[in-house]
């Protein structure tokens, strides 16, 4: 019961207190002869009638208005009685229709509850770190986490990296990603991850390493790494050039067998460095060379996905411990519906041809140097080579140009501000591209923000 409920009983007492106290003084009144006021009668009855008023809007204090006045009916009733008991009541009943009144007339606004687990109100993202805990539980060395896109995978993975070392003493942790950008960005989201139950940063609590050498510092918690990095060390291959960590290892084509080299035991980095691995775009990782880097450790083995394929849940043992769906996440307001809305140029379809003797500019996909040269024979690409050999500019800026065009009258008809966009990549170079010309063709964007993805 609420304080409000309570003061209501408190006064109906004092009401009934004071209506018999009336009586009973118009009854001495009477037998003594005495002139106490011929209006006792009616003033005991107010003082019982109001109360049952105020009572009631007691009573409905949820009602909010409905209550309160009753409140104060009954209070400004009482005010008729001339016992002290009428008095006490009428204080009662006055404190509490101001308790109602003065809340907010508006219903209070339901917001999801934040979880301890996260720190945020998103299900998916508990859901998935519960099942998780309840694999490890049950010793199943394998699991897989299949979200959608923008769902917030990575910060899945950081919140369950920070329950297994706090809750289960993990030593080490591995997140393995495919290129050194997406390595970036897992480190800062590292950085930025606020503990649900602590309150400081992740990184102020544990050391996280980002190798960009092929050196483990013995004291990190986490260590984020490329494959192709790792594959390096474990095979004493030399160290990857800056150039193949920033090319995708799963988009990149595999060495024939005679160059392969096979990955044994090696006595710097013990199979059991780390305790718990991640792997990002997993459904990629488990094929050819790479495999062998995530069968070399004992350890349990978490794989992130948006798109699992039948050999991805084989890989894993079928142990599927999260299926969040773009369709559940639309549902669950994390993401938004689509429709598709396609652009097609002619070279995006069947490539192109650049004639001989026209003059080109090279890029250093390392350095970003560029250098003109005069092409001595025709340039023939292909729709697949657009965009990772060969760069069309005006392809790009006419992509661009068509979206910004018919942003508000064919594909968001009524709209005035241009609604947050995602633009898929194929490689830094070509989203740097699209950064320059996005940025000229929306001179009146404030800010614009590419998130380059694998695609």
């Amino acid at each position: 019961m609420s304080r409000v409920f309570w003061l209501g009983v408190i006064g109906l007492f004092f009401g009934i207190i004071g209506a018999v106290l009336a009586i009973a003084i118009q009854s001495l009144g009477e037998a003594f002869n005495a002139t106490s006021g011929s209006n006792l009668y009616v003033n005991a009855a107010g003082a019982f009638i109001f109360s049952i008023v105020g009572m009631t809007g007691a009573v409905l204090e949820g009602r909010r208005i409905l209550g309160g006045l009753l409140m104060i009916i009954g209070s400004l009733g009482v005010l008729i009685s001339i016992s002290l008991f009428g008095v006490i009541s009428f204080f009662f009943f006055v404190i509490g229709g101001i308790l109602i009144l003065v809340r907010k007339r508006e219903e209070p606004v339901v917001t999801p509850p934040t979880s301890p687990i996260t720190g945020q109100n998103e299900g998916g993202q508990v859901e998935a770190i519960t099942n998780l805990e309840r694999s490890f539980g049950g010793a199943r060395p394998r699991a897989l986490i299949q979200m959608a896109t923008g769902t917030g995978k990575t910060f899945t993975a950081v919140s369950f990296a920070y329950r297994l070392i706090k809750f289960a003493n993990a030593k080490r942790i591995l997140f393995l990603v495919d290129r050194s950008n997406r390595g970036r960005q897992t480190f800062r989201e590292f950085q930025q991850y606020v503990t649900p139950d602590d309150g400081r940063k992740f990184t102020e609590l544990y050391n996280v390493q980002r190798l960009t050498s092929n050196t483990l510092d013995p004291v990190n918690r986490v260590c984020i790494t490329t494959i192709q990095r790792l594959y390096s060390m474990l095979s004493g291959e030399p160290e990857p050039d800056e150039v193949s960590e920033e090319a995708s290892a799963w988009e990149r084509p595999v060495e024939k067998p005679q160059k392969e080299v096979e990955i044994t035991y090696n006595p710097a980095i013990p199979m059991e460095t780390f305790d718990f691995i991640i792997t990002d775009e997993c459904h990629r990782s488990i094929y050819n060379l790479w495999r062998q880097v995530l069968e070399y450790f004992d350890a349990f083995l978490i794989g992130l996905t948006a798109t699992p394929s039948k050999q991805t849940l084989g890989f894993f043992d079928q142990n599927l411990v999260m299926e969040y769906s773009h369709e559940r996440a639309v549902a669950d307001g994390v993401n938004v519906g689509y429709e598709l809305y396609r652009i097609k140029t002619k070279i995006t379809e069947s490539g192109s041809v650049v004639e001989a003797g026209n003059i080109i500019d090279k890029r250093d996909r390392l350095t970003r140097k560029q250098r003109w040269e005069q092409l001595e024979e025709d340039l023939t690409f292909s729709a697949d080579d657009l965009d990772r050999e060969v760069v069309a500019v005006d392809q790009i800026r006419t992509i661009i140009r068509t979206f910004k065009e018919r942003l508000f009258t064919e594909i968001f008809p009524g709209r005035r501000e241009v609604p947050k966009t995602l633009i898929f990549a194929k490689n830094d170079l070509h989203a740097e591209d699209i950064v320059g010309i996005a940025r000229a063709e929306f001179e009146n964007l404030s800010l614009l923000r590419l998130l380059r993805l694998s695609p």
